[in-house]
């Protein structure tokens, strides 16, 4: 991870502030790997990372700081685009707001999905499996499938609002939570995956809410 990001960060302009920077987040990376190794609540130490991350690069990119990309590496790249004729499409694109859309589509997916995850151990909703052997009505383990499925789901859910939000779709997105009821519906006669559906669909759809009005500023 940390290899990543350092690579992602060298086509900035290289500076002692750049240096400080990848520094701090090899110091977070490895932090936040020791910890993970020691906490169970690793959705809870995923969620903080991300805050962490984005109040860095906040601040590293503000005026204050003035990280600036690498003009030498921008004009090497834009030197091949007299031999390839995508590469010389891809240089009239608005990459800036291609970042946003993007930033706002990698958090609905992941960011999001950790923050739905940690709220679901918070109030202990995380789907179980009935004991087989002992008490019939007493859950024990994961269920697994049944998490996993969900999360799926969710993600094909927020990625859906998302895009409708930003096109103005909004009836769309009732369209979307209509056609999950119906397909949970038998589901719904259970206590705890009635919480469970219910809590994480109203959970998902706010945020994927909230991070799509957010891009949709961002873009205007």
């Amino acid at each position: 991870m940390s290899f990543i990001q350092i690579v992602g960060l060298s086509v900035l302009q290289f500076n002692y502030k750049l240096v400080i920077l990848m520094c701090i987040v090899i110091v977070v990376n490895v932090s936040y790997y020791f910890l993970e190794r020691k906490n169970k609540n690793i959705n809870g130490l995923r969620v903080i990372s991300f805050f962490t991350y984005f109040f860095l690069l906040d601040f590293f990119c503000s005026k204050f700081i003035q990280l600036d990309f690498n003009k030498s590496f921008a004009a090497f790249l834009s030197s091949f685009t007299n031999y390839s004729m995508i590469l010389s499409f891809l240089s009239g694109v608005n990459w800036l707001k291609f970042n946003v859309f993007l930033s706002g589509f990698l958090m609905i997916i992941n960011e999001v999905n950790f923050m739905i995850r940690y709220q679901f151990h918070v109030f202990e909703l995380v789907p179980r499996v009935l004991d087989k052997v002992g008490d019939p009505n007493k859950e024990i383990s994961i269920d697994e499938k049944e998490y996993n499925a969900g999360r799926f789901i969710g993600i094909l859910e927020r990625i859906l609002i998302y895009i409708f939000v930003l096109e103005n779709q909004y009836a769309a997105v009732g369209l979307i939570l209509a056609a999950k009821g119906f397909a949970r519906f038998k589901e719904l006669e259970n206590r705890n995956r009635a919480e469970y559906v219910l809590i994480g669909t109203l959970l998902s759809t706010l945020l994927a809410f909230v991070v799509a009005l957010i891009t949709k500023e961002f873009l205007k």
